[in-house]
């Protein structure tokens, strides 16, 4: 029997599947995105896990006991304008908080965990959350200088304590 022999060539192309902004470490969430998708979520978290980089704008509480979590905000800026709640969040690497200065304000951090608007009005990292990624933030200018001077009343306590040296007043 004769055998028939014929050759086709044909290329597959695959496109690499990404996840979404905000689902991936690489490509977090802002935090004004964040509080978006808090909103659009509800009350009841989704159950996916997001990511979102901001700066920390203030400690609620950092718990170095048993529990080991810390409740902060994050904002785009680093102010309390847009902020969002980190709740009950994990050191690095999904670690307990064994020391209070591991974050301070100013840290510019990257949280991983569940997004959720909570009693739908307090958007939320609620639930699996740890700080992904950690850039300490500058330390704030020494008080009574050019970049954070004393307001009067400091300026008054300054030297009424005995405080000497130039300082910068606004």
């Amino acid at each position: 029997s004769d055998l028939l022999v014929s050759q086709v060539a044909y290329n597959v192309k695959q496109e690499a599947f990404i996840l979404p902004r905000g689902e991936n470490p690489d490509d977090p969430f802002t935090v004004a995105e964040a509080i978006a998708k808090c909103q659009a979520i509800g009350s009841t978290s989704d159950g996916k896990i997001y990511y979102a980089k901001g700066k920390i704008s203030s400690i609620s509480s950092i718990d170095t006991g048993s529990y080991g979590n810390a409740t902060f905000n994050i904002s785009d800026d680093g102010t309390e304008n847009g902020a969002l709640m980190v709740y009950r969040s994990y050191s690095l690497d999904n670690k307990k908080f064994t020391a209070e200065n591991e974050i301070a304000v100013g840290d510019e951090v990257v949280i991983t965990g569940k997004l959720v608007n909570y009693k739908g009005n307090t958007p939320e990292f609620s639930g699996n959350v740890y700080i992904l990624s950690l850039k300490k933030g500058d330390a704030p200018a020494e008080k009574g200088s050019e970049k954070n001077p004393f307001n009067i009343a400091e300026a008054i306590a300054f030297i009424d304590g005995g405080g000497t040296g130039d300082v910068y007043v606004a």
